[in-house]
């Protein structure tokens, strides 16, 4: 349902007159790292070093022009990846498998207009975590990021950057819940970071 409102979105900006004379959009791949979650509790058992899996991530953005050297973006991006834990002191083993969506609305301060163009961003919105057989979570997140554009020509642009993602984890609540009743569940409220390096082209209407 989000990633369906998330496109309804996006094509009423798209088609946006205001928006359409100067708009940017692009596709990455790159890799995620990071994703510590914490200690944590499923059906009475501990678990310690619980993480979302180090790999690979893509996504999109959409990025439109505002009358200086600011310009505001969409992002969303994916991750394919594992919930790993140590469980009752067992070592590090793979717990579930999960998919790390990220949603994310702000903005990119460029310092050049020129055909090299470094810039810095920041951004908010949300994580959703979607895990086969337990709830699927949506938590608050913002991120924190910077690189640079090339353009290629005047409507192909490569795009390279560095994003830190910070994810709110409530510890009062539970992180993960099976059908049954047991749950993953943080022991303490904190914010999962993962780092995000990506390499993107970018085509602009």
């Amino acid at each position: 349902m989000l990633r369906l409102l998330t496109l309804i979105g996006l094509t009423c900006l798209i088609n946006t007159p205001a928006f359409a004379q100067d708009l940017e959009i692009g596709a990455f791949y790159g890799q995620r790292f990071g994703g510590t979650i914490g200690t944590a509790t499923f059906g009475g058992s501990e678990i310690t070093d619980l993480d979302v899996s180090e790999g690979d991530a893509y996504g999109m953005t959409v990025e439109f022009t505002l009358p200086n050297s600011w310009r505001m973006e969409f992002i969303w991006d994916s991750q394919d990846s594992y919930l790993n834990g140590n469980l009752d002191g067992s070592g590090k083993t793979r717990l579930a498998s999960t998919t790390v969506d990220n949603y994310l609305f702000g903005g990119n301060y460029y310092f050049s207009q020129d055909a090299f163009r470094p810039f810095i961003g920041f951004h908010l919105g949300a994580t959703a975590f979607d895990t086969p057989g337990l709830d699927s979570k949506t938590r608050f997140a913002y991120s924190l990021g910077g690189g640079a554009k090339y353009a290629l020509t005047e409507y192909m642009i490569l795009d390279a950057r560095l994003r830190w993602i910070a994810t709110y984890i409530d510890g009062s609540s539970a992180m993960y819940c099976s059908l049954p009743g047991s749950c993953y569940i943080a022991s303490a409220g904190n914010y999962m970071n993962q780092f995000n390096l990506s390499l993107g082209l970018n085509f602009r209407f």
